[in-house]
């Protein structure tokens, strides 16, 4: 019986590892955004304390703090489950243009493989609903 009881408990303990293994993403090339022209609803460029401004909005509203601002540059910091992984990007801008750019990671697998700078699949995304909730910001 005892041995039975062991037997059901590693093989529980190596469904959770097997099912854990599965979960896990593998790398996917950073996404490095081209820098981005914008126009307020107007059609004309928005000016650069307007596009800060909705480079800090934009960020609030994925839960994106601001860790550092200076003229022209916004430094972003996003963390997930309590400090488990997080992800900083520069956000640098002008009159009517800004730009996203990796800076720093933790826990999100980033590395270097065959030459390509590799991280997490999910922090792709968050930088691409960044830079399109700037875009909508700058259109209000």
């Amino acid at each position: 019986m005892k041995k039975l009881l062991i037997s059901g408990l590693m093989a529980a303990a190596l469904g959770v590892a097997a099912t854990n293994a599965l979960a896990a993403r593998s790398p996917a090339p950073l996404l490095e955004p081209e820098r981005v022209t914008v126009t307020d609803a107007a059609g004309k460029a928005p000016g650069a304390e307007v596009l800060k401004d909705a480079i800090i909005r934009a960020g609030a509203k994925r839960t994106w703090q601001v860790r550092e601002e200076k003229p022209g540059e916004v430094l972003l910091v996003l963390d997930k489950q309590n400090g488990k992984h997080e992800a900083v990007v520069s956000v640098t801008y002008d009159e009517a243009s800004f730009q996203i750019k990796y800076v720093s990671s933790r826990d999100l697998l980033w590395g270097v493989k065959d030459g390509v700078t590799q991280i997490h699949p999910l922090y792709n995304g968050w930088v691409i609903n960044l830079g399109k909730d700037i875009q909508e910001e700058v259109r209000r």
